[in-house]
């Protein structure tokens, strides 16, 4: 990594010993400025070379080995086995992976016999134990299983399997919070630990979790998501349309009552469509066939470079819906650094995603020297001489405050939280659920979308998922009293976490630089949809337009359907951004615990979507144009993955990675042996339960899974066997089943479940904790409208 650019995790080592899947989760954390050594036995990963592009290099191993340095050792060896002793004496973490959950289990325990202090994170596709542990995995057979599949394709049409790649690397950016959250433990307690990370289960709570934060424009229209349960892929074309133009597609996102005011205005504001009725959100979900009309006469023949003007001129949020290449090139991404060129062996120019964060105004820049067949690069000698150079780093965070323990490794931190909607809820509620004190900071006249619903703000199902474990103190920041009493409370603060627009901390005058002065230990975390600079700073984003621009949504397409758009329902990527920002967060404090200085962390959607298929961008880069949506096909060529079986709209994946898998299942299927292969696989399929045919394949070492609805996950044998799911109780609503933590770790516990907060429950409470405020005080200044107090209760 360049020197000048600021690092939260220095003096942290860590072993990557991921061959497969959780190569990424090292990479994201070698951005954060740990010492990152990859140890590879001789010849080097499997990866190296297992989807061959150029140089005999795998895309994926030259995106997820930047950043790193690579040692080779030969563990069958007596010498190799010394070698890694020494390594690991050295050493904070390492991360370990395999394709099933007993051998990687193994591998776990034996890192640790050569030094408890170690924390050893197992990644695999079902965990260490459990009825799936077994299982093979792809992100084709974890979409199935994890509720993604269901929901995602075109109304009327089979399931589309999502673009490959981003299942797996979400599931590794899970696997990097957990990772942070194990050394924080470590450095406050001294302990060990063993983390079990399944990708199943970071499935479940990072792509479009069942039980989790879901987008408002879902929440107002169906709060009991029956779309989840339904038959068929669910029918909202209303959600974020694909709308065509006169040279492609744009995407529109029409939530707000201005913003359906500015479009109507620039469609020529049709008497048929004008009145209070259709200022409502759910109004106009259940008028969609009149409105669309409209839309589509208006949009067909004006270019989308048009559109987008007119939707900046107008104040309504619309994007361009692009392929992999015209995002690549488009000038936003180059003015934010985007991508960063890398030099293969031979010479051969590349480009590759700079990273997840900037910290402090610095983009992270790849050094791809572990690009290199793995080299010693003086590693070993330099453990040798200093074998616990990095073991005493000093406080981490919150130790002041309080002692970590089992249900809460992050006991003392504090969190100001100013997060809204999907990523923002879910920033704060990860730190939350393991023990920080994160208080909600909101205002009535300026509620949380999450938070409305038929008789205006109260506690969703939604807002309970996302702001469960929070406090909530209602402050008016637009006023200078407030700002003035947020500031007293940032001195008292960890961190300040936003998802704002672009600019809005500073336009209120509370951005990094007002607070640092405050505060100089603070850390501010702030997420967006295309990032603080660049020309598309300033415009409205959300996910689902995020996706169009970046390339993804062209991916997830029918590739036989030119409009055929997978990913309306899908809320990606707000929940991986949540967990970047949670890392970068806790590793900012952890830093300034040990020095005194706070930062600022910045990440942007577009650019976390592009370091989760970075694979796919350097593929691009090599060959333009070449990367396409390929839909359900198989790694065997004309052999589909996906398969209908008995019953109504049931199905499952059956992953074949090579020839071998398909004959292993076509002995099972049977059939005319002249018939086509994928004929007899369909015909065999059809007549019998999903479940049965992910089993028989499994059985014979094909990855399958049964496609589950996400209702039904809470049903899922496995994760009810891992304790996977717990109970929210929250007053008002029923309970809810809720996801469980980031990993298993050996010594912490699942997180404990408190209600989310009523609107300014806690802003008595709060203010007496933090500032120690007197009670006539808090009543002077809730007088002046400055302070907010519960909505629904005594005032506490």
């Amino acid at each position: 990594m360049e020197v000048n650019s600021p690092t939260l995790l220095a003096g942290t080592r860590i072993l990557d010993l991921c061959d497969g899947i959780g190569g990424l989760a090292g990479r994201f954390l070698a951005e954060l400025g740990a010492d990152v050594i990859m140890v590879e036995p001789p010849g080097g990963f499997a990866i190296r070379s297992a989807a061959p592009v150029v140089d005999r290099l795998d895309p994926r191993f030259v995106t997820e080995s930047a950043g790193k340095r690579s040692v080779t050792i030969d563990q069958e060896s007596s010498a190799g086995r010394s070698q890694l002793a020494e390594l690991v004496k050295s050493s904070h973490t390492a991360l370990v992976t395999a394709g099933a959950g007993g051998s990687a289990g193994a591998r776990a325990e034996a890192l640790r016999e050569i030094d408890p202090r170690l924390v050893v994170v197992a990644i695999t596709p079902f965990g260490l134990w459990g009825p799936y542990r077994d299982f093979r995995g792809s992100d084709a057979v974890y979409a199935a299983l994890g509720g993604l599949l269901a929901q995602s394709g075109v109304a009327g049409s089979d399931p589309l399997v999502p673009p490959r790649g981003i299942v797996e690397s979400s599931a590794a950016v899970q696997a990097a919070w957990a990772t942070i959250v194990a050394l924080n433990h470590a450095d406050r307690s001294g302990e060990g630990q063993l983390v079990d990370l399944s990708v199943f289960e970071a499935v479940t709570q990072i792509i479009d979790p069942p039980f989790g934060v879901i987008g408002s424009a879902r929440a107002a229209m169906d709060p009991s998501l029956a779309e989840a349960t339904s038959r068929g892929r669910p029918d909202v074309p209303y959600l974020y349309p694909n709308v065509r133009c006169k040279d492609g597609y744009v995407r529109i996102a029409i939530l707000g009552t201005r913003q359906w005011q500015g479009l109507w205005r620039c469609i020529g504001s049709p008497p048929e469509l004008a009145g209070e009725h259709f200022e409502k959100l759910s109004n106009r979900f259940l008028s969609w066939e009149l409105i669309r009309g409209f839309i589509e006469d208006f949009f067909a023949p004006r270019s989308v470079r048009e559109l987008l003007r007119l939707g900046e001129e107008h104040k309504f949020p619309v994007g361009e819906v692009l392929d992999l290449q015209a995002a690549s090139n488009t000038l936003h991404l180059a003015e934010r650094g985007a991508f960063a060129p890398v030099t293969l062996p031979s010479g051969t120019e590349a480009q590759i995603a700079s990273g997840f964060v900037e910290i402090d105004g610095f983009p992270r820049r790849p050094d791809p020297v572990a690009v290199q067949p793995g080299r010693d690069n003086g590693i070993l000698a330099e453990s040798r001489r200093r074998p616990d150079r990095v073991r005493d780093r000093g406080a981490a965070a919150g130790t002041v405050r309080a002692a970590p323990s089992r249900l809460a490794p992050l006991a003392g931190l504090r969190i100001l939280d100013l997060g809204v909607i999907v990523v923002g809820a879910e920033s704060g509620r990860l730190l939350a659920d393991l023990g920080a004190d994160v208080v909600k900071v909101e205002n009535l006249r300026y509620p949380d979308g999450l938070r409305i619903g038929p008789a205006g703000p109260t506690v969703t199902p939604t807002f309970a998922w996302g702001h469960r474990n929070k406090r909530s103190v209602g402050i008016d920041l637009r006023s200078s009293a407030g700002r003035e009493l947020f500031g007293r409370l940032v001195g008292e603060a960890d961190a300040v976490l936003s998802n704002f627009k672009a600019g809005t901390l500073d336009s209120l005058g509370i951005g990094f630089e007002a607070l640092a002065e405050i505060n100089p230990k603070i850390v501010v975390g702030e997420s967006s949809a295309y990032g603080a600079t660049g020309e598309w700073s300033g415009r409205m984003g959300y996910g689902p337009l995020v996706r169009g621009s970046v390339g993804l949504a062209d991916l997830w397409r029918d590739p036989d359907q030119p409009a055929g758009f997978g990913d309306s329902v899908t809320v990606f990527p707000d929940h991986a951004n949540a967990r970047v920002m949670a890392a970068a967060i806790v590793a900012g404090v952890m830093r300034a615990a040990r020095t005194g200085r706070g930062c600022r962390v910045a990440s942007a959607q577009a650019e976390t979507i592009i370091n989760l298929l970075g694979s796919e961008y350097l593929r691009d880069s090599l060959e333009p144009g070449t990367v396409r949506a390929v839909g359900n096909r198989s790694a065997v060529p004309d052999v589909p993955c996906l398969y209908r079986c008995a019953g109504d709209d049931e199905w499952c994946v059956v992953d074949f990675e090579d020839e071998a898998q398909l004959q292993a299942v076509l002995e099972l299927a049977g059939g005319e042996p002249s018939a086509p292969a994928a004929e007899r696989i369909a015909g065999w399929a059809s007549q019998k339960d999903k479940r049965e045919v992910m089993w028989a394949c499994q059985a014979v070492g094909v990855p399958a899974g049964a496609m589950s609805r996400p209702m039904e996950i809470g049903d899922d044998v496995h994760l009810r066997t891992r304790g996977h799911f717990s109970t929210l109780r929250q007053p008002g609503l029923p309970d809810l089943p809720a996801e469980g933590g980031p990993a298993l770790f050996s010594t912490i516990a699942r997180p404990e479940l408190r209600p989310a907060p009523r609107f300014g429950e806690h802003t008595r409470e709060v203010l007496q904790d933090w500032l120690h405020l007197r009670a006539a005080e808090i009543d002077r200044l809730a007088a002046a409208e400055v302070l907010q107090l519960d909505s629904e209760g005594e005032a506490r």
